[in-house]
């Protein structure tokens, strides 16, 4: 899964992928583990066409992965801030996890990509505090452990 090295120094808007790209990154990791791999670089520019955030400069709308998914063709529900924490998680086959990665709303928001495990937790791609592949129990638990605050959770499954 990527989540780092060249890739982090592809242009996102007016910058590289590094400093705002991880929604593009997540959406990459969830078709990886969806097993239908695309490239990158066509991810990025629909989410260049579509959610960009003042030229990339802010990064990608987290809801704008939402709108990618169902645009390719995948059936997608939400789950929004404090919900994530109160409501059980979907069942899904793949995950997309935006939050801000503290309290101060002045602090970057991130996005990761996540699957459930055979054992009923959730394997998490490319987190910068947890490491690589770590076993989370509960996506509330991931969460609520690093003190992340929630925006919002998305279930992706293949359209039957």
């Amino acid at each position: 899964m990527f989540c780092g090295g060249a890739v982090s120094k592809l242009r996102l808007g007016i910058t590289e992928m590094k400093n705002n790209g991880c929604e593009v990154i997540a959406a990459y990791n969830a078709l990886k583990v969806l097993g239908k791999p695309q490239d990158i670089r066509a991810i990025a520019y629909s989410f260049e066409t579509d959610g960009q955030m003042l030229l990339g400069a802010f990064g990608t709308n987290p809801y704008a992965v939402g709108r990618y998914f169902e645009k390719i063709g995948y059936n997608v529900k939400t789950i929004e801030g404090d919900d994530i924490l109160t409501k059980p998680t979907p069942k899904a086959d793949a995950y997309i996890v935006s939050f801000w990665n503290s309290d101060d709303v002045t602090d970057a928001l991130h996005t990761v990509a996540a699957r459930r495990t055979k054992d009923g937790g959730y394997e998490v791609f490319n987190d910068n505090w947890i490491k690589q592949g770590e076993n989370e129990k509960s996506v509330r638990e991931y969460i609520n452990n690093q003190q992340y605050v929630p925006i919002l959770l998305i279930g992706i499954t293949e359209a039957k």
